[in-house]
């Protein structure tokens, strides 16, 4: 999953920026990041989003975080975030969450 985690961002920065960059990887597992790389996310979401969504709060509130980012010397050019589901949820379960969701859309 990490693997492929981290070859999507790069193949999605190679695809924006239109060339092979030399990017340094950092994973941080079950914690935020340090403050200046959190606040690269922060700046970046913002960027994209035109908004921080209360990221570092909802960051805060994960058991098992797992971040990835993508640096440019200090310079945070991408990252990807995710988290363990909900384990009370089984397979039908969450199929049938993800059907709701859809239909309310």
């Amino acid at each position: 999953m990490f693997k492929s985690a981290v070859m999507e961002l790069n193949d999605y920065l190679i695809i924006k920026r239109g060339k092979q960059l030399n990017i340094d990887y950092s994973t941080i597992f079950n914690s935020l990041p340090e403050e200046k790389v959190l606040v690269g996310i922060i700046d970046l979401h913002k960027n994209i989003f035109g908004t921080s969504d209360d990221l570092i709060t909802k960051m805060r509130s994960k058991q098992k975080l797992l971040v990835i980012t993508a640096m440019d010397g200090t310079k945070v050019i991408g990252y990807k975030i995710g988290y363990e589901l909900d384990m009370n949820i089984d397979e039908k379960g969450l199929h049938k969450i993800i059907l709701e969701k859809k239909l309310l859309n």
